[in-house]
């Protein structure tokens, strides 16, 4: 896609951590440097290319697309839209140093709604991003935007995706689901559109470069008519994102990773990608999801630790949810499939079990553990 320039939408609270929105937050900027982040440098992993220009000089070695050390880069004025999060670069050359953590540890959390935990437990278990599910309608002010961002500074967060729910989904079953989640289902698909959209502006208002979602059960027949809604919905919901400098980022779940990639491929859209949650593959019994995270992986921008155990009729019938680590993932395996595919990106826990807080926050911080155990052991 092409470029333009703009002002950088991450916001001015988030910029002095040195935080970054392109791929999900990262500590782009070294405390050394007393760069305070209004530009930031472009990154990612080597499959996706450089973001920047190289010059004629030995300090001119551009290397934003690796990971790992500090590292000198020279960065041009542009937007680009990579990895499905915005990163505006500056109008002349300039030396920044790059310091960027590979996996910080992520948590699902919530204001008024979703199953994600409150912010403060996010604080006591030292986790330093999330993931938030969109607050209830009548909370996305901008007096609220701004309180939530004041209160994400003073507890050292970075927000890296805001996704969207809707009233009336249930997930009590799987036909349940297919009849009462995300935009597929016609009879709510208008209105849930038009809040779709308001969820991605308050996002913005965030200054978070990603919006996700559970689009719904997408037709596996692509000749089906609610499969050509589902994409003209899908890309409607795409070049809105677009239009204010974001990704959407599609949750796993309901289906295979082929007509998952083929749906990708038939929207047309470079800002649309992936959030994978591996257990999902594996309560819906849509796949395995180690081989379905090899498949999927030049799409995948965010992700979910999670973990599950099969149904014993998968595909109709739910799996079950249980502890990271307990569950039929493997996530050693998952981790270092991530690797593998080139994910530096946070490691967001989700465990939905709200209806017991005690136990929620007792089994992340189990989880966090893990993660931080496995990353030690793996890169």
């Amino acid at each position: 896609m092409g470029t333009r320039s703009a002002p950088c939408i991450y916001p001015v609270s988030q910029r002095s951590t040195g935080a970054c929105p392109d791929r999900g937050g990262m500590n782009l900027v070294s405390r050394k440097s007393g760069h305070d982040n209004r530009f930031c440098a472009g990154h990612n992993d080597p499959d996706r290319g450089a973001a920047v220009k190289k010059k004629k000089s030995s300090r001119e070695t551009n290397s934003c697309a690796s990971t790992g050390a500090s590292r000198l880069c020279k960065v041009e004025r542009a937007v680009r839209l990579r990895t499905g999060q915005l990163c505006v670069l500056v109008n002349q050359w300039k030396s920044v140093e790059v310091d960027m953590e590979i996996w910080p540890i992520g948590v699902f959390a919530s204001i008024d709604a979703g199953l994600g935990v409150k912010l403060e437990v996010a604080r006591e278990l030292a986790v330093p991003t999330i993931q938030l599910h969109a607050p209830a309608q009548g909370t996305r002010t901008p007096e609220q935007a701004r309180a939530f961002l004041e209160k994400l500074n003073a507890m050292g967060i970075t927000l890296t995706a805001v996704f969207g729910g809707f009233e009336g989904e249930s997930y009590a079953d799987i036909p349940t689901t297919e009849r009462t989640v995300g935009l597929v289902p016609r009879d709510t698909r208008a209105a849930r559109t038009r809040e779709m959209k308001e969820i991605a502006d308050f996002a913005k208002l965030l200054g978070c470069s990603v919006v996700a979602l559970h689009l719904g059960f997408v037709p596996h027949n692509r000749q089906d008519p609610l499969y050509a809604e589902a994409l003209d919905v899908t890309r409607d919901v795409c070049d809105h994102c677009r239009a204010n400098g974001q990704a959407l980022h599609l949750e796993t779940g309901q289906e295979t990773a082929d007509s998952l990639i083929d749906f990708i491929q038939d929207a047309g859209r470079g800002n649309l990608f992936i959030n994978f949650d591996p257990a999902n593959m594996i309560l819906y019994g849509s796949g395995e999801p180690i081989a379905a995270l090899k498949k999927l992986g030049r799409y995948v921008k965010s992700v979910h630790c999670k973990d599950g155990v099969w149904a014993k009729n998968p595909g109709k019938e739910f799996g079950a949810e249980v502890p990271l680590g307990q569950g039929a993932v493997g996530i050693e395996n998952y981790l270092r499939t991530l690797k593998e595919v080139g994910y530096t990106g946070p490691l967001t826990i989700e465990r939905e079990i709200a209806q017991e807080p005690e136990r929620q926050k007792a089994e992340i911080g189990h989880a966090v553990r893990l993660l931080n155990e496995l990353k030690e052991k793996i890169l």
